[in-house]
């Protein structure tokens, strides 16, 4: 019975879940996000390594070049917020996210309207990160 149950369940530190957009025609495993930062050299670790940390509760420090535990900011700062984001965040939604809204303030720029971020609202506002809790 426990072999049915860790078979079917999902977790991206197993690689068997896919973040994605048909809609916008993207997506990535955490496995496939770690390769890129090794290959990229933004994470020095190996993808292996850097998997069980991807999507967990872990930030990593680029000045020691390690991964630590991540903790909340209790600050409201949105640069605090920005620079204390968890892995996935930082580096899996936080650039799509910077990509859909230069789309949508590109779009506006044109006269176009775009509802591309139309729940743009519930992610703090306009501008800002993902962590950004809007009091900036």
């Amino acid at each position: 019975m426990e072999h049915e149950i860790n078979l079917w369940t999902f977790d991206p530190a197993k690689n068997n879940v896919v973040f994605g957009s048909a809609l916008f025609g993207w997506g990535f495993t955490a496995t496939s996000l770690a390769r890129a930062l090794f290959q990229q050299n933004r994470i020095p670790l190996k993808p292996l390594q850097l998997r069980p940390y991807i999507f967990g509760d872990y930030k990593y420090n680029a000045d020691t070049q390690k991964v630590l535990k991540w903790k909340p900011s209790s600050t409201s700062a949105a640069s605090d917020n920005y620079n204390n984001m968890p892995i996935f965040a930082e580096f899996g939604l936080q650039p799509i996210w910077d990509i859909y809204q230069g789309v949508a303030t590109a779009a506006q720029a044109m006269g176009q309207a775009s509802a591309l971020l139309a729940t743009n609202s519930s992610f703090g506002g306009s501008g800002g990160n993902l962590y950004n809790n809007g009091d900036n």
